[in-house]
């Protein structure tokens, strides 16, 4: 006998469709028909350079992209209209695979937003080009990619009889308030990545890599070695010991003002989600480059050929880790839900 999909029942009582529940489908259907017609256009008359590469998606930027809009439309539809919706456990499976699969192929053709966002960072000062239109154009894959995947984390919740807002099952258990060894062990790995990244910087001498800048007195040349300094300890020590320790959740003594209040829970997740994503996405592509072309494809910047093999995988670990410790941190400390009134 066929098994149906629909919500267990009581799954959404003391609480409704929380907003970003009910928006995501038709966000990712509407991009996928707005973004995917332009990316049909360039694909069959030409696409325009956009710098600093030309193609602003590396080898997603022609028909690979449109593939994934199209995709995007089928299960974004699919989710958004019930009547589409499929009819057994596995048609329900399959729906989620396929949308997670297009989300993440999605997410990889914007893997060059993490320089974008770094160069912002920098005011443009940490040698990073950009320009505006390629910026534009991966930010687009990016709110595609997170639409698509919240329309999937929605559609199975439902499916599920969770609540849409926060997951969480009837008689779930509180949320622990300590993370787990598991993500101590997550973010020290990041410190220790970290360490390996500048220690072979340090060994390679550096001369390209504005941490070493050649121009001595050059007032450009020293606030892009700060700033990537700061940049580079934020993210590669701050944020990962944030995610895991007491003090990523309640404000320390230290801090006068905020001293023994909660500490948003966006201002340590965000942050960490999106340095993990960007972080795997761009360095996963530099390393799958690395493998099949060498270190030719970095380009020629200065570094023997074994501090590629070095920072690549450092990087990769890097983001890894994050994205552990950020899990532990939306599972630990989690407030009671607005929604369904569990946790």
């Amino acid at each position: 006998m066929e098994t149906t999909t629909e919500p267990k029942a009581g799954a959404q009582a003391a609480g409704g469709v929380p907003r970003w529940a009910a928006v995501a489908a038709p966000a990712a259907l509407v991009w996928a028909a707005a973004y995917g017609a332009l990316r049909l256009f360039w694909a069959l008359t030409g696409r325009p350079r956009l710098p600093p590469v030309g193609d602003d998606l590396g080898p997603f930027s022609d028909w690979p992209i449109v593939l994934l809009c199209a995709g995007t439309a089928v299960v974004a539809g699919a989710i958004a209209v019930p009547a589409l919706r499929p009819r057994g456990r596995g048609g329900h499976w399959a729906l989620m695979a396929a949308g997670a699969a297009v989300a993440v192929g999605t997410a990889f053709s914007s893997f060059l937003l993490i320089l974008d966002a770094v160069g912002l960072l920098l005011l443009g000062a940490g040698g990073i080009p950009l320009h505006a239109g390629a910026v534009a154009s991966r930010a687009a894959c990016a709110f595609g990619a997170v639409a698509l995947a919240a329309a999937v984390v929605a559609e199975h919740r439902r499916v599920r009889g969770r609540c849409l807002a926060c997951g969480r099952a009837p008689g779930v258990a509180p949320a622990p308030e300590r993370a787990p060894a598991w993500a101590f062990a997550a973010a020290y790995t990041v410190v220790a990545a970290v360490a390996v990244r500048t220690l072979a910087e340090v060994l390679a001498g550096g001369r390209e890599n504005p941490l070493f800048p050649d121009g001595v007195g050059d007032p450009s040349a020293a606030f892009a070695a700060g700033a990537l300094l700061v940049v580079f300890a934020l993210a590669g020590i701050v944020l990962p010991l944030a995610l895991v320790h007491r003090w990523g959740r309640v404000w320390p003594r230290w801090v006068l003002p905020l001293a023994g209040r909660r500490v948003p829970r966006p201002l340590v997740l965000v942050p960490g989600v999106f340095a993990s994503a960007g972080m795997l996405c761009y360095f996963l592509m530099g390393l799958a480059a690395l493998v099949t072309e060498g270190a030719d494809a970095w380009g020629a910047l200065g570094y023997p050929v074994w501090f590629f093999w070095a920072a690549i995988p450092a990087y990769v670990v890097w983001g890894l880790g994050l994205g552990v410790a950020a899990v532990s941190y939306h599972r630990t400390g989690r407030p009671r839900c607005g929604t369904c009134g569990r946790g």
